[in-house]
C-alpha cells in the first residue's frame, strides 16, 4: 500500500491532537497489485470518523516508454490524476480547507493547489538524514548538472556528521535517465510548500534535524515516530509468531525487514542468508550487494552488546514514547503544525 498506511497514522495524530481537525484522504489506484482488502483493512484501522476517504477515479496509464525510469512512470501516473484532485479539493473547499499535505511523489499537486489558493505541506515518510541527502541532490543537480558515480568521491551532505560514500545511496540516484532526474525534479519543488513533516525526532537525528531546519523556508516539522501499532493482521499468523519468540533465549532474534514493497535481487537474498547462518543467531522470516561477511560482522556487533548498540536501541524506544506524548517534541511540533497550518489558511 505504499505510504497509505503511514499517511492514516498521521491524520489519526492530527485528530487525536486537535477536535477542531478533520482530514480527507485522496487515494488513487496503485500501480503496482495489492494484497486483496490490504486498503480496506487499513480503513478499518482509522475508525476515527473525522478521517474521511475519497477514491478517485481511474487514469490511463503511462506511455510504457517511460518504464525505463520507475520513479518517472510512478509520477506521471500521479500528474495524470490532476483534474480529479482539483474536482475532490473544490468539492472539499465548499466547507472549508486548510490545506494539502502532498506524499513525496505527488509533488506535482502544487499546482493544483496553487491553482486553488491553498497551502501545500510535504508528509516526508522517510526521516531527516534521508530529506538532508534530497536537499543535497538539488543543490548538486544546481551547481554541476552530473549524476553522482557509483565510484565518485565521498561526499558531504550537510545532515550526516561524516563523508558519504556515493556507492551507499539508494540506486535511483546513481541513474541519470532513471530516479536521479525525477527526485532532483521533486526537490526542486521543496521551496514552494509552506513546511515539510518528517518522520523523526529531534532525540533521534538531532543533528539531522538541525541540519534541514537551519534557516530553511518552508519549515520542518519533526513529529515521529509514526507508527502503525495496530496493523490489523492475521491474529492467528500474530499468536503463531508470538508463540515462537516466546520460545527462544532473550535478546537472540534478529529481526530484517524492508518495508511493504520492497525487493532485492537473487546474489543479495544469498548474501543475507550466507550471513545470518554465519552468525549463528536465529532469524525471523523477513529478512539489506552486501557481503555475507559483512552481515555476519554487524549482527555479532549487535548481538553480542559491542559498541552499545541494544543499550542505545532500549534508550531510543523510551525516548521515541515520550517525544510523542503531552509535552514531548513531536507533540508540541505536530500542535506547531496545525496552528501554521490554520494561520496560513487566513493568509492566502
Amino acid at each position: 500500500m505504499g505510504h497509505l498506511g503511514s499517511s492514516i497514522e498521521f491524520a489519526k495524530r492530527l485528530t487525536e491532537l486537535d477536535s477542531c481537525v478533520w482530514v480527507t484522504i485522496l487515494v488513487m489506484n496503485p500501480l503496482l497489485p495489492t494484497p486483496k482488502n490490504a486498503y480496506t483493512d487499513l480503513k478499518l484501522v482509522s475508525s476515527d470518523s473525522r478521517i474521511r476517504f475519497v477514491d478517485l477515479p481511474e487514469v490511463d496509464l503511462p506511455s510504457l516508454d517511460l518504464l525505463k525510469s520507475p520513479e518517472k512512470y510512478t509520477c506521471t501516473h500521479i500528474e495524470n490524476h490532476k483534474p480529479h484532485v482539483k474536482h475532490a479539493l473544490s468539492q472539499l473547499m465548499s466547507n472549508s480547507a486548510t490545506g494539502l499535505v502532498l506524499d513525496f511523489f505527488c509533488l506535482s499537486m502544487i499546482d493544483v493547489a496553487n491553482e486553488l489558493g491553498i497551502s501545500s505541506y510535504l508528509f516526508f515518510t522517510s526521516g531527516a538524514l534521508f530529506l538532508g541527502a534530497m536537499l543535497y541532490l538539488v543543490t548538486h543537480d544546481e551547481s554541476t548538472g552530473t549524476v553522482f558515480e557509483l565510484s565518485g568521491p565521498e561526499l558531504k551532505i550537510p545532515s550526516f556528521m561524516n563523508p558519504v560514500p556515493s556507492r551507499v545511496l539508494p540506486e535511483p540516484m546513481l541513474n541519470r535517465d532513471g530516479g536521479y532526474a525525477t527526485f532532483a525534479e521533486l526537490g526542486k519543488r521543496f521551496d514552494e510548500l509552506k513546511g515539510i513533516v518528517v518522520n523523526s525526532f529531534s532525540d533521534l537525528e538531532p543533528f539531522a534535524i538541525r541540519s534541514v531546519s537551519d534557516g530553511r523556508i518552508p519549515l520542518i516539522y519533526p513529529i515521529g515516530p509514526i507508527l502503525k501499532l495496530n496493523s490489523g493482521s492475521d491474529p492467528v499468523e500474530k499468536d503463531r509468531i508470538m508463540s515462537w519468540l516466546g520460545e527462544q533465549p532473550p535478546s537472540s532474534v534478529v529481526f530484517l525487514c524492508f518495508g511493504s514493497m520492497g525487493s532485492l535481487p537473487a546474489s543479495q537474498v544469498r548474501e543475507i542468508a550466507n550471513g545470518l547462518e554465519q552468525s549463528g543467531f536465529r532469524c525471523g522470516d523477513e529478512a539489506v550487494i552486501v557481503k555475507a561477511e559483512k552481515i555476519d560482522e554487524v549482527i555479532r556487533r549487535a548481538m553480542e552488546n559491542d559498541g552499545g548498540v541494544r543499550e542505545r536501541m532500549k534508550e531510543m524506544r523510551e525516548k521515541s514514547r515520550k517525544a510523542v506524548m503531552n509535552g514531548g517534541s513531536s507533540f508540541n511540533s505536530c500542535g506547531n503544525l496545525i496552528r501554521d497550518m490554520i494561520k496560513n489558511s487566513y493568509s492566502q
